[in-house]
């Protein structure tokens, strides 16, 4: 049997406990190795690799037969916040986050597959005009504008940092690690002057201590976006009016983004 994540998303936390630190997301359809039990607390790891704690009942069990049956559909990815689910009758069903990835029933492009077997039209917006991966990367960032900032989130219903690099870029299926002090060994041996910056390049911070703290999506030379309070746009222009100077003095470096694996 293989344990999935059965609700849009569930909340990874740090201890079997609701009070203890969110560390993580983990999203419909995705694994969850189970790795210990405690009451209705599971200890669990996601297909990146992070570890946490994480409700019973936000998790399902599914043949290894039957999973990969759906894994051998045709697979959408959500390129598009908040996503809407009806039935063939028009009754709302469910939702969906960026980044979900959901197995698409035979003859129905337009529908989706949820963990529980319910099948639903979608509602949303995709990215059709955007044809570049680095256009897309930012594009995708852009949706997420105005997002609150919240440790461990890595949906439109609050993200941080580099939950929203891993979601932007798993969407154009680039794998990165979770944590932005990982992201970096992805990219650095390939640094590039802030000034010339591309889109989808990545631009990290450090504290006062020398750690890696922060990670940024790069929209061209010297612009950003990140979660930072909120998903938004800042600059390492002094006369610019989104101009920071305390990410200024933060900036460990800009380096050039991670390539996408080939299909060869």
């Amino acid at each position: 049997m293989i344990r999935i994540i059965r609700t849009t998303f569930s909340n990874v936390h740090e201890e079997a406990t609701f009070s203890s630190q969110v560390v993580t997301q983990g999203i419909a359809w995705e694994k969850a190795e189970l790795l210990d039990k405690n009451g209705d607390w599971l200890h669990v790891r996601l297909p990146d690799g992070y570890e946490g704690w994480i409700q019973s009942f936000t998790t399902m069990e599914i043949d290894d037969g039957e999973y990969e049956k759906y894994r051998s559909l045709e697979q959408r990815i959500m390129d598009f916040p908040f996503g809407r689910l009806m039935n063939e009758n028009g009754e709302f069903i469910g939702e969906t986050v960026m980044g979900g990835r959901y197995p698409v029933p035979e003859g129905y492009p337009d529908c989706v597959i949820l963990p529980s077997g319910e099948q639903g039209c979608v509602q949303g917006q995709k990215l059709e005009t955007v044809h570049t991966t680095r256009a897309r990367v930012v594009a995708l960032a852009a949706e997420m504008m105005g997002t609150a900032y919240l440790w461990g989130g890595k949906t439109e219903y609050g993200t941080d940092c580099s939950g929203l690099v891993q979601c932007c870029f798993g969407i154009e299926g680039i794998f990165l690690p979770r944590d932005a002090r990982e992201q970096i060994k992805v990219v650095n041996d390939h640094p590039v002057a802030s000034c010339e910056a591309q889109p989808g390049d990545l631009a990290f911070f450090r504290n006062e201590k020398g750690r890696i703290v922060h990670v940024a999506i790069m929209t061209g030379p010297d612009q950003f976006i990140h979660s930072f309070g909120e998903v938004k746009r800042n600059s390492f222009i002094e006369d610019h009016p989104l101009y920071s100077d305390k990410l200024k003095r933060m900036l460990e470096g800009v380096y050039q983004m991670p390539e996408k694996p080939s299909n060869d």
